[in-house]
């Protein structure tokens, strides 16, 4: 299984941890991840900019797209952004024929395929717990977990 690896912005510099765990939890699932020219996601300049929010995860998808892959991220502000996007892209004619002819000139496309996933969305729905259980090597066993929402 191979993706393209979106970061975003943030775990490679601030979140380091994050990402190397999340680099060798792909790595023990034989999950392949490339690494391709991606910009921001937008998120940063959703309020700013709808245009360029959604031209940035667009550009993205095409990049991603052209390579035929599919896109991962660990990040739940990227994929919340690429999901943002998508719906704008899909919903929105005008934007998606202005933005299509920016694309254009850096000779990419979105024709819709390239999907997007957050790593727990493919753990859960893509492997499932029957798949992920015989991996596990240290059991949290009769712990409470609390859940952090982030920003």
């Amino acid at each position: 299984m191979k993706f393209a690896y979106f970061p975003g912005c943030k775990i490679p510099f601030e979140l380091e941890a994050y990402g190397l765990s999340f680099e060798a939890i792909m790595k023990k699932l034989s999950v392949q991840l490339l690494t391709l020219p991606f910009n921001c996601c937008g998120y940063p300049s959703r309020n700013k900019s709808l245009e360029i929010s959604v031209l940035s995860s667009i550009r993205n998808l095409a990049l991603a797209e052209k390579q035929g892959l599919d896109i991962i991220t660990p990040c739940k502000c990227c994929f919340g952004q690429f999901k943002h996007a998508i719906y704008w892209w899909n919903n929105h004619t005008s934007l998606r024929i202005k933005l299509n002819a920016i694309l254009k000139e850096e000779g990419l496309c979105w024709s819709g395929k390239t999907k997007v996933k957050h790593l727990l969305s493919f753990l859960y729905h893509d492997l499932g717990p029957a798949a992920l259980n015989p991996l596990i090597t240290r059991p949290f066993l009769n712990q409470k977990a609390v859940v952090q929402y982030g920003c």
